[in-house]
């Protein structure tokens, strides 16, 4: 009979904070970042006002859990294509390309909330520059792979092209945040530039 409790109100808990999460993620889609106030969530979530700061710090910690997500993402086209008779160089454009898709469905707003997130952190290692993330691992994964198959060049080690990489792959999120035009989609913005980027950076 005890035991029931506490897991009842963690359940309770995880609900309350997954209410929240998608009524913010609705207005958000519908209205615009700045434009949604902590109430309408509260609101559409049918919780109290008070219960959001039980979860989240403010709006962007929300889209900062919902973009790290976006490593889920990465992790299923990779495993995917396992079994695609793809070359290692499409296998690395296609887990790329996944990531520009998923912040299409969410919008410019998204983005460009996720990089203020992560450039007011205070923190020396953010989501976006963490090397133990799936990004990381998956990209420096098919790197050494294709540097043992003779794919990839092979004059630096398998670290530094995946820093290289990884760093102009980022780069595009931010040229595009930039650009502050909701019209042109990141996916069409950043697929040529990244394609021409692998080919030249790791390709013989």
């Amino acid at each position: 009979m005890n035991n029931k409790t506490p897991i009842s109100r963690e359940k309770k808990a995880k609900n309350t904070k997954n209410k929240l999460f998608k009524s913010a993620l609705i207005l958000f889609k519908d209205k615009g970042i700045e434009n949604v106030h902590i109430e309408e969530i509260t609101d559409l979530a049918g919780v109290s006002k008070g219960s959001f700061y039980t979860y989240f710090k403010s709006k962007h910690d929300v889209i900062l859990e919902h973009y790290q997500l976006i490593d889920e993402v990465y992790e299923e086209k990779y495993n995917e294509l396992k079994d695609v008779n793809y070359t290692l160089t499409n296998q690395l454009q296609a887990i790329l390309l996944s990531g520009f898709y998923f912040c299409d469905d969410m919008g410019f707003d998204f983005l460009s909330a996720v990089l203020i997130n992560q450039l007011s952190s205070p923190d020396d290692e953010t989501f976006i520059n963490n090397t133990n993330r799936k990004l990381y691992i998956i990209v420096k994964s098919i790197i050494k792979e294709g540097m043992e198959s003779q794919e990839f060049k092979n004059e630096e080690n398998e670290e530094f092209y995946t820093e290289m990489i990884l760093v102009c792959y980022k780069g595009l999120f931010l040229e595009y945040s930039l650009l502050k035009n909701s019209t042109i989609l990141l996916s069409d913005f950043g697929k040529k530039p990244m394609d021409m980027l692998i080919k030249e950076i790791l390709t013989r």
